[in-house]
Formats: structure tokens, sequence, C-alpha cells
């Protein structure tokens, strides 16, 4: 101390600025609650409130959070950890939805954001560009989002259960470059497994695989979906998002041989599959059909979407059909028709490069990224820890279904690994000289 002769500590310094450690900072609040006011009165609102704040505190205080401050709806909280902030989101968005599915009267709904970093401290609270782009992030999220910074993400790391989607670069408010953020999916696509409850239907499984695999047929079209005029669409860069979202989890689900609520899948394919109904049927749609689907389409994906549609500005396959070069059609060819006529073992035995080598590829480009915001959505899924859970996954499938092979069956096996491997350099070769028919 200074009275017993000591130096003072930098930070005791006058002038010197009082950073801290690196802490994470979650904001939220409550979508709507001004309009909600207006419309049911101060007692309903001061209800809403009162059963808001204590979800939120009760999360708050099982996952270790401070809170820094409230100001009516909002909460400002402070983690020692980027885990705990994200676990504390989902167990909050989880009981508000608990909540909400107990309740007959008007609902909550939350957006929250988190930013990690090391911002000023002062008494209890902190200041600082990574504070205000934690709120920015608050404002930015969608009743009942999570949105996360790219450094919280990364800090935080892999979480079981929990899956972070790349929603791209946000221009925010107050900073000049934009930002990017990812969506901490706290309810993840797995929900196409089915309820408990005795309503669900799950479906013969071979019907089942038959139905998937043509929902991911219509969800590639999807992601092969151009703009004619804008490249960087941002509707169409987040419809495609989601399309590869589900995708991966119908993906996923066959791998891993899970049952699936096929009413569930059902509807969540159905705005895209009316996206793509309105693109290819454009002209011979009767006005009722038409807004039908554009409705639903509008609901789902955004109006925004429907109206590029209505002026014919998507494209199928660009602006130009594209025909399959050489290698692209004999390497699909071949996976279809072992997937088709061998055994499961064949079948996971096939496929295994393709994951393995795309999050290879994935992981290499994460190192210098891309400008273009569609490319820049492949490198982040492929290369990203969630891609890599998968492909683990299904390497520990062909590890499990492998014991108690034939020695012919197990070559088999080993043989259909080894020509897809090759295959997929083929594949990327393709794509590096532009392949083409030579007659």
């Amino acid at each position: 101390m200074a009275a017993q002769g000591g130096a003072k500590s930098p930070q005791d310094a006058p002038g010197t600025v009082p950073f801290g450690g690196t802490v994470t900072i979650f904001f939220s609040d409550i979508r709507g609650f001004t309009d909600y006011t207006e419309q049911f009165g101060d007692e309903a609102a001061y209800r809403i409130l009162r059963e808001h704040n204590t979800i939120v505190r009760k999360q708050i205080e099982a996952f270790g959070g401070a809170v820094v401050k409230t100001q009516g709806d909002s909460f400002m909280v402070a983690f020692t950890t980027a885990r705990g902030a994200i676990l504390c989101a989902i167990a909050i968005q989880r009981a508000v939805g608990e909540a909400n599915r107990n309740h007959s009267g008007p609902r909550i709904a939350i957006g929250i954001g988190i930013n990690t970093g090391e911002p000023i401290q002062e008494g209890g609270d902190y200041f600082g560009s990574m504070v205000n782009l934690a709120a920015r992030i608050c404002a930015t999220a969608d009743p009942g989002q999570i949105l996360v910074a790219e450094t919280t993400r990364h800090v935080a790391g892999r979480i079981e259960s929990v899956e972070y989607v790349d929603r791209g670069l946000h221009e925010l408010k107050g900073f000049p470059e934009a930002r990017r953020l990812c969506e901490v999916i706290w309810r993840p696509p797995e929900s196409i497994a089915p309820d408990k409850g005795p309503a669900a239907r799950v479906g013969h499984a071979e019907d089942v695989a038959v139905t998937v695999q043509g929902a991911i047929g219509v969800l590639n079209r999807v992601l092969g979906l151009a703009h004619l005029d804008d490249p960087t669409f941002a509707p169409l860069i987040e419809c495609q998002a989601k399309a590869g979202d589900l995708r991966l989890a119908f993906s996923r689900a066959l791998s891993e041989r899970r049952p699936i609520n096929m009413k569930q899948a059902e509807d969540l394919m159905l705005p895209f599959e009316n996206l793509m109904t309105l693109i290819v049927e454009r002209g011979t749609l009767n006005e009722q059909r038409w807004e039908e689907l554009e409705a639903n389409v509008a609901r789902s994906l955004g109006r925004p979407l429907v109206t590029a549609a209505a002026r014919g500005r998507l494209s199928v396959a660009g602006p130009e059909q594209a025909e399959p070069a050489p290698t692209n059609l004999a390497y699909t060819s071949y996976l279809l028709a072992t997937v088709r006529g061998g055994s499961y073992a064949e079948g996971v035995g096939v496929v295994l490069p393709c994951y393995w080598i795309y999050a290879a590829v994935g992981k290499e480009l994460l190192r210098s990224g891309s400008p273009d915001p569609r490319y820049q959505r492949w490198i982040a899924t492929y290369g990203g820890d969630d891609y890599a859970g998968v492909v683990a996954d299904v390497i520990t499938e062909l590890d499990r279904v492998s014991h108690g092979l034939s020695d012919d069956e197990r070559t088999r096996v080993r043989s259909h690994f080894q020509t897809t491997s090759r295959y997929e350099w083929m594949f990327w070769q393709m794509g590096w000289v532009k392949e083409s028919w030579p007659v």
C-alpha cells in the first residue's frame, strides 16, 4: 500500500483507464413491450414484467452471472465465462417458452445479445466498445433469438447439444465495420425428432428415408438459387442459411438412424417447397394459389424474397442452366448406386470421404475466409466445430457397423471409401480447372 511505502499499481495512477479482465457481457429485453403496454395497460404489463424478471434472475443466479444494471424490461449481465453466458441465455429462452405454453394470455418474447472482450470496469459497471457491441447485438436479435459475436463463439467453443449458425455480416449502429454474428440454436433443427406424445407420426424407416432424401433434394435446389441482379441479396442468403441448417439436420438424422417426426419435418419443409413452386411455376399459377403460397413464404422467409420471386429475379441455376461436368456426374452416380445397391455399412463407407474432406477443406479455408458472403457461409459451415462433430459422428457410426462384418464386405467398404476419396480429389480439381465435356 502507498501509506506503507509500496508502489501504486498501474490502475491506481491518475488518468489510467481501469481496464478489467476478459468478461462476457449479456443484454436481454422483451420484444414489443412498449406496444404491449399500450394495448393491454400498465397492470397487465407489470405482471408480464414481473414474470419476466423472475425467470431471468433465476437463470442468471443459476449460471453464475452478475446483474450489472436493469432498465425497464432490459437486463445487462456480466459473466466470467462465455460458455456460462450462452447456457444462461438458452435456459432463459427455454424457461420463457415453457411459461408461454402454460399461459393462456399474451406471451413473452425475449431477444438476447452476447459479446466477449476486455471492457473498462469501474464501480461494478462496465464501459467501452465491447459493451456497446453487446447492446447492438441484442437490438438486432429477433424475438426468441440468441445472437453472439464471433469472439464469444470462439471463446465458448463447442457446447454439447448447442449449434452455432453463421448469420453473416451485420451493419450495426456506431460501428464503422460490419460485424459477423452467430445465432445460438437452443432448440436445434433436431426438433424433427418425434415428440413423446402419441400424436407424433414417425413412419416406416424406408418410407422416411425416401421422403427425407426428397426433402434434401428440394433444399439442394434452394441452395442453388441465385439472384440475377445481386449476388449478395441478403434475404436469399438468409433463406439459404436456414435451408443449409435443415439439410444438415436431416442428413444427421439419417446417418444416425434417428426417428423423425414426419409432421414437423413437413411443416419445416413447406416454405422452401412453396418458394420453389413460386419460382418454377410463376407464369402458370392462378391468383388464388399464388396468394396462398406467397403468404406462407412471406411469413416464414420474408416478403423481400417473395417480391424477388414475383419479379422473376430468382434463378434456379443462375443466369445459365449448368450441365453436370463429367466428374460430377460420375461421382454422384457412383454414390447413388452404392447407397441403393449396397449394404448399410457400404453406404456409410462410401459417403464418409465427402463428410471428412469437406471438413478438412473448410478448416483450411477458415484461415483466410472469403469476402463473398456465399463462400464465407460455406467456409463457416464446413470449417466450424459443429460440422466437425457431424464428421466425428459418421466416423463413429462406420466404426460401429464395421464390427462383425465378413471379410468380403469389409473389403467392399474399404474399396468404396478409397474410390470416393479419389472422386473427392477429382471433384475439387474439376472446379479448379472448370472441367467440361470434351466432346
